[in-house]
C-alpha cells in the first residue's frame, strides 16, 4: 500500500507549521535520547534556501553529552524565520538541547551571505 499525503504544504506555510510544532513540544530537552531530539529539531527547522523571503536567521551551536559514552559531540542549528519573535522562540528551544558549552547563540537580520 502506497502512502500519499492528503495535503501538501509548501514554502512559508510549511516552515511556519514546522516552527509551531517545535514550539508546541516537537522536541524534548529532558529526553534520555537527546540525539534523536536534535535530529528531529534540525529536520523541522525552516531552511534558509527554502525560505528566501524570511528576514531573520538563527544560529545555535554547542556541545551535547553523548548518550553512548562519556564524551561530548558538537551540534549546530541554523534556520531562517519570518519574524524576530519566531527566531527567538526557535533559538531558546534549540538552546535547551545543548547540554554542555554553548558556542553560538544568535538571531540576526538575514544578510546576502545567508
Amino acid at each position: 500500500m502506497e502512502f500519499r499525503p492528503a495535503i501538501r504544504v509548501r514554502g512559508a506555510l510549511a516552515a511556519a507549521l514546522a516552527a509551531a510544532a517545535l514550539v508546541a513540544g516537537g522536541a524534548s530537552p529532558a529526553s534520555a535520547f537527546v540525539s534523536v531530539d536534535i535530529a528531529r529539531y534540525q529536520a523541522a527547522t525552516p531552511k534558509c534556501d527554502a525560505n528566501p523571503s524570511f528576514g531573520w536567521v538563527g544560529r545555535v551551536s554547542g556541545e551535547v553529552d553523548n548518550n553512548f559514552d562519556t564524551g561530548q559531540y558538537a551540534v549546530s542549528f541554523v534556520g531562517c524565520f519570518p519574524t524576530k519573535e519566531a527566531c527567538d522562540t526557535w533559538r531558546e528551544r534549540a538552546l535547551g538541547l545543548i547540554t554542555q558549552v554553548i558556542v553560538q547563540n544568535s538571531c540576526a537580520p538575514r544578510t546576502s551571505k545567508d
